[in-house]
């Protein structure tokens, strides 16, 4: 995680770059910014996450499962959709199990398979986190205006798609 407080200004990167050449510090400052902001955003998920017991993988999951609580996923669904290995996965559906957030059943076409589905407690703990969890990510860009706010997702979609 990306915890520097002391961001350098536009004016320490100008002067590195005659020392590193390929340096391009507007791009430099942006992304460092854009670290900063991620780690004070998952700093404050953590937090809300652990007050009601969750990890961020596993409000990941339940998270997804939640969008239509009626449909099950595989593990290996769920594990592309969140962006860790099949084995982190499985850690985190063991605990999620455990807490009986998560149910495991068989497919019913192939006894082979796995399917997840999210519990009535799995649901009423999503319900508890998500009021205070909404409403403490809208309070990290509280000065924006709408158009403001649409402009900022263009942008990162734009740095998204840049890597791809």
């Amino acid at each position: 995680m990306f915890l520097l407080q002391d961001i350098p200004t536009l004016n320490t990167l100008l002067f590195l770059k005659d020392r590193y050449p390929s340096l391009n510090p507007s791009a430099m400052r942006s992304c460092l910014m854009l670290l900063r902001t991620g780690s004070d955003l998952l700093i404050l998920a953590d937090r809300l996450f652990r007050k009601v017991g969750l990890s961020q993988g596993g409000f990941l999951i339940l998270v997804i499962l939640n969008r239509d609580p009626d449909t099950e996923l595989t593990p290996s669904e769920l594990s592309e959709r969140i962006g860790v290995t099949r084995a982190t996965t499985t850690g985190l559906l063991d605990t999620l199990a455990k807490d009986r957030l998560i149910e495991r059943r068989g497919h019913k076409g192939d006894r082979r398979k796995l399917m997840v589905r999210l519990t009535d407690a799995g649901r009423r703990r999503l319900d508890a986190l998500l009021p205070d969890y909404m409403s403490e990510l809208g309070q990290l860009v509280p000065n924006l205006t709408e158009k403001e706010h649409q402009v900022l997702i263009k942008l990162l979609e734009k740095v998204k798609g840049g890597r791809q």
